[in-house]
């Protein structure tokens, strides 16, 4: 037990009502703040800059095109598990069922 006094001491120090309110308020939590956290965040990009506007166009593209590839494999592997599943019933069925010699 002795080993682990130093390490209980600064919890008591560190877990008082002035440290944890100066942690709310540094976060803007209290009193709420949120132009306090805000402000640390960098700019959003401007709309109005052609060249960001064309990237953004390009990457909904590719986004799209993407997505539709990504659609159509699914909508593949379903196919083919469903294929699957139907071929191994009845095989299934085959091995259970009555044999005749």
């Amino acid at each position: 037990m002795s080993g682990s006094k130093p390490i209980m001491l600064p919890r008591p120090m560190a877990l008082r009502e002035k440290n944890i309110l100066s942690g709310f308020k540094a976060g803007g939590l209290y009193p709420y703040a949120p132009s306090h956290v805000l402000r640390h965040l960098p700019p959003p990009p401007s709309i109005n800059d052609m060249a960001s506007l064309e990237k953004a166009k390009r990457y909904i593209s590719k986004l799209a095109d993407v997505s539709e590839r990504m659609e159509t494999q699914l909508a593949i592997a379903e196919k083919k598990a469903k294929e699957r599943k139907v071929l191994l019933q009845a095989r299934k069925r085959q091995r259970t069922g009555k044999r005749l010699l």
